[in-house]
């Protein structure tokens, strides 16, 4: 009997709660109360399936032109930056450079590359070498894939697999990762490679550059014992810009908006900035500057409000936005093309801090990718 009892008040209680519950129910409208809905966005509802740790962590220094300080500059003034980005832990490193696939198919544009130590005459002995040895991109790049495979299972990688890394980087057009690898060798060493002394002795020039791919990101390449770095920059605007560029230079220094606003490129805070880091040797404070939002958000205000001011009969100025959003997507396209071989793993992109802004704003759209910002990594 008493348990019957008990069954009869367990039910009587749950059908209680049921109609309380209803009834708040009823009554939230009237309360003013919502339900929050997932967004109605098919790629955020993505983004929710993973969380943030599992996602591919992606860190874009921008970074300025570091030849530009020529004499002025020494590898003393980015040491506590490199230490800073040590402490990220970037499973591989990419940088603003023209990939081998660009070049490759583009010969005929090679000036553009902006490579002054590899000369034409270097890239047509490296064409007929290609021809010769029946090395085509694709089975050049499985071949780099499979020693890279390899050296990842050694703590030291073989002299011998080392020196074939460096011939098939400079077969492929990967000047910067051939450059790499040349850091590991001795003199000796690298006289005993195949290629040509000139090609070898101007990737040896190419690594006494001062700028910031070089003393950025193959000497945190080279400490971390990395054995390649991604170039991941795109010049194809370039070809355009050279048919337009005269003709909307012609009509912007006619505009009086554009002559109103030419006062407002410089930023001041930057130039102080500069001049505090090379006078105490230490440019940490200017490039956690470059990289902060109120630096993105005024920088790119100054430089590019002005193409959406003008309306120039010709409409060239909104071309050359085009251009430059163009350049940038196709940037983001290949560090995501990257990244997509190393989910859930660090990726350093070390850019130019003019595309930082855009290229990081383009990536934040992908559903497996966490920006990460310099502010994040500082201890």
């Amino acid at each position: 009997m008493k348990v019957i009892l008990l069954k009869i008040i367990k039910t009587l209680l749950f059908f209680s709660l049921l109609i309380f519950l209803s009834a708040c129910l009823k009554e939230m409208p009237e309360k003013g109360l919502h339900i929050s809905v997932p967004e109605n966005n098919p790629l955020e509802n993505l983004k929710t399936l993973l969380r943030d740790e599992e996602k591919t962590k992606i860190l874009l220094l921008g970074v300025p032109p570091l030849s530009v300080l020529s004499s002025d500059f020494s590898p003393a003034l980015i040491d506590r930056i490199i230490k800073t980005l040590s402490a990220f832990e970037p499973d591989l490193i990419c940088i603003d450079a023209v990939s081998p696939e660009e070049i490759a198919t583009s010969i005929g544009y090679k000036k553009e590359f902006i490579f002054s130590e590899i000369s034409d005459d270097d890239i047509s002995y490296i064409i007929k070498l290609r021809n010769k040895l029946k090395l085509d991109s694709e089975r050049l790049n499985n071949e780099i894939d499979s020693l890279l495979n390899i050296a990842k299972n050694k703590a030291t990688l073989d002299l011998r697999i080392r020196k074939e890394l460096i011939e098939l980087f400079i077969l492929n057009f990967d000047f910067f990762s051939a450059a790499l690898n040349l850091k590991y060798l001795t003199e000796n060493e690298i006289s005993q490679l195949k290629f040509e002394k000139k090609i070898l002795d101007k990737l040896r020039l190419l690594l006494e550059k001062s700028d910031e791919k070089i003393t950025i990101g193959l000497r945190l390449a080279n400490q971390l014992k990395l054995n390649r770095v991604y170039s991941v920059g795109d010049n194809s605007d370039k070809r355009y810009l050279n048919k337009i560029s005269d003709k909307l230079y012609n009509e912007m220094i006619l505009s009086d908006v554009y002559q109103n606003h030419r006062a407002e490129i410089l930023n001041q805070t930057a130039d102080n900035k500069l001049k505090e880091g090379i006078t105490k040797q230490d440019l940490f404070d200017f490039f956690l500057y470059l990289n902060s939002d109120s630096y993105a958000i005024t920088s790119t205000f100054n430089n590019w409000s002005i193409y959406y001011k003008m309306f120039l009969e010709s409409g060239l100025d909104r071309t050359r936005i085009g251009l430059w959003e163009m350049k940038n997507l196709r940037v983001a396209s290949n560090i995501r093309e990257v990244s997509a071989f190393y989910p859930s793993k660090r990726i350093l992109v070390i850019i130019d801090v003019s595309k930082k802004v855009f290229v990081e704003e383009y990536l934040k759209k992908m559903t497996d990718i966490k920006i990460v910002k310099m502010n994040d990594i500082i201890k």
